[in-house]
């Protein structure tokens, strides 16, 4: 179903629901079916946008979406319609965000200035939700970029050295967020996971890695830096292990 059908599915929703005057306490029970039963789950499933009309159509589906917010949800003074409400501003609206970035920035500005009928709460919660689209709508880190860039080249799931291994990070990257490496190596087809054992393939170590190096070190678990970690993700092969000091040795200082 296309953006357009499902605005003009709310409408016809809307104009019916409030067709005898306010909802009532019955009436928000079928917005929630309407929401968590189909149209988020349609709006979530639609393809983002690729033509003006398409834009057009994701447009007028946030503008029906809002009266709905506006004219029916809050207005009736119900916690069921409360409910419903803060559903739509936290996963509605930024579902629909997330289909063209132009509209996704409409969407922004009208969510900042946004007050909910004065209700302090209900502003908050739009102001949330903005942030989530600004979050969207954020440019990746330059470093971040060149690597997904870099790993899309590639035909990642087949090709990759890591595709089908698991893959444990560990200590602070310098060039790229922990949550940005753990995309790339999935995106690679690697399954990344939080500890070590000895299902373990390979432990991507940053600085100051800790305990979990130690282990990987006490199982005998390839260690990879950050650098081989970055020539994989532009589609390398895993580099041979370093020579001379046995996988299984922890290196100590002391004297």
């Amino acid at each position: 179903m296309s953006a357009a059908d499902l605005a003009r599915q709310v409408e016809r929703e809307l104009e019916s629901e409030l067709r005898n005057g306010p909802l009532q306490e019955s009436d928000p029970e079928i917005w929630e079916h309407l929401i968590y039963d189909g149209l988020l789950d349609d709006i979530r499933g639609a393809s983002p946008a690729k033509t003006p009309d398409d834009a057009e159509g994701f447009r007028e589906l946030y503008k029906q979406v809002k009266t709905m917010l506006d004219d029916a949800l809050l207005p009736c003074g119900l916690s069921e319609g409360w409910m419903v409400a803060k559903g739509v501003l936290q996963e509605v609206i930024p579902a629909i965000a997330k289909k063209d970035k132009t509209v996704a920035a409409e969407i922004l500005e009208d969510l900042k200035s946004y007050t909910g009928g004065d209700d302090k709460e209900v502003a908050g919660i739009a102001k949330k939700a903005a942030a989530k689209i600004e979050k969207t709508l954020a440019p990746k880190s330059e470093k971040a970029a060149a690597f997904s860039s870099a790993t899309a080249a590639t035909d990642a799931a087949s090709n990759s050295g890591i595709a089908g291994k698991t893959l444990v990070f560990t200590g602070t990257l310098s060039s790229l967020t922990r949550e940005e490496a753990s995309k790339i190596a999935k995106d690679l087809g690697a399954k990344v996971v939080g500890s070590v054992s000895k299902n373990t393939d390979y432990v991507v170590a940053g600085l100051d890695a800790g305990s979990k190096l130690d282990k990987a070190r006490s199982l005998g678990v390839r260690i990879l830096t950050e650098k081989e970690f970055g020539v994989i993700a532009k589609g390398a092969p895993v580099p041979p292990a370093p020579q001379g000091i046995p996988l299984m040795t922890k290196i100590s200082f002391k004297t």
